[in-house]
C-alpha cells in the first residue's frame, strides 16, 4: 500500500515501510536473525528446511518442550508445543515445511505495541495477556520500554508494530518471540487504555501532530 501510494501523487499515506521490509519483519525466522544481529534479546531458534532436520542435533539442542510454527501467520495458527524428539519427527511433514523451532520460554504472553517514524517511537503500550480469563493488563516497565525505543532506532522502523514477548512473574522480559508489523488484536484495548494508534497514524498522514 505504501508503494502504491507513492505512485498516486499527492495523497495522504499512513506511516509505513516498503513491502519488502514488512515481509522481512513478518517472517519469524528473518526477524529472529535480525534481532540477534543487532544484539537484541531474541528467543533461541532454529530453521527446519527438510524432514531430516527434525533429527538434527543442533535443533534438538533447543531442548523440550519447544514451540514449532510456520514462518508467517497470525493468531497462533499452526503453532504447536512439542514435548519430545519423537513428537517433533511426527509433526514435521513436507507439507508444513519450512518451519521455525523456538525454545519454549516459561512465563506469560505479553506485547509491546508502538507507532514509530524513522526509528523514533511516538507512542507505545505494554500489555500482558491473561489467557485464562481473556483479560488484557497494561503495565509499565522501564527496561522493556527502552528496549522498544532501541529496537525502533536500530531498525529505523516506520509504522505500527506489535512485538510478541514472554515475561516472568515480575514482569521482566524473558525474550522477544516475533513481530507483527501491522494492526494487531489488542489495538482496540490500547485505544480504551488511552492511546489511539489508528488516529495517530491518520494525523501523521494528514500532516497534523498526533
Amino acid at each position: 500500500i505504501n508503494e502504491m501510494g507513492a505512485g498516486l501523487g499527492r495523497v495522504a499515506r499512513f506511516p509505513g515501510m516498503p513491502t519488502s521490509d514488512i515481509k522481512a519483519f513478518n517472517d519469524k525466522w528473518i526477524f529472529n536473525q535480525l534481532l540477534l544481529k543487532r544484539g537484541l534479546p531474541g528467543t533461541p531458534s532454529r530453521l527446519l528446511r527438510t524432514i531430516d532436520d527434525a533429527q538434527d542435533p543442533e535443533i534438538l539442542s533447543l531442548g523440550f518442550p519447544m514451540t514449532v510454527k510456520p514462518l508467517t501467520g497470525e493468531g497462533g495458527m499452526g503453532v504447536v508445543r512439542i514435548d519430545g524428539a519423537a513428537a517433533l519427527s511426527a509433526h514435521v511433514t513436507q507439507e508444513l515445511l519450512p518451519l521455525i523451532a523456538q525454545r519454549f520460554l516459561p512465563g506469560h504472553d505479553a506485547g509491546l505495541s508502538f507507532l514509530a517514524v524513522e526509528g523514533k517511537i511516538l507512542g507505545q503500550t505494554l500489555q500482558r495477556y491473561h489467557l485464562d480469563d481473556l483479560a488484557i493488563e497494561f503495565f509499565r516497565n522501564d527496561a522493556i520500554e527502552e528496549l522498544g525505543r532501541e529496537f525502533a532506532r536500530l531498525t529505523k522502523y516506520t509504522g505500527l508494530a506489535n512485538l510478541d514477548l514472554r515475561i516472568d512473574d515480575d514482569y521482566r522480559l524473558l525474550g522477544i518471540i516475533e513481530c507483527n508489523p501491522r494492526f494487531w488484536g489488542s489495538i482496540v484495548a490500547s485505544r480504551v487504555h488511552g492511546i489511539n494508534f489508528v488516529k495517530a497514524g491518520v494525523d501523521l498522514a494528514l500532516g497534523a501532530e498526533p
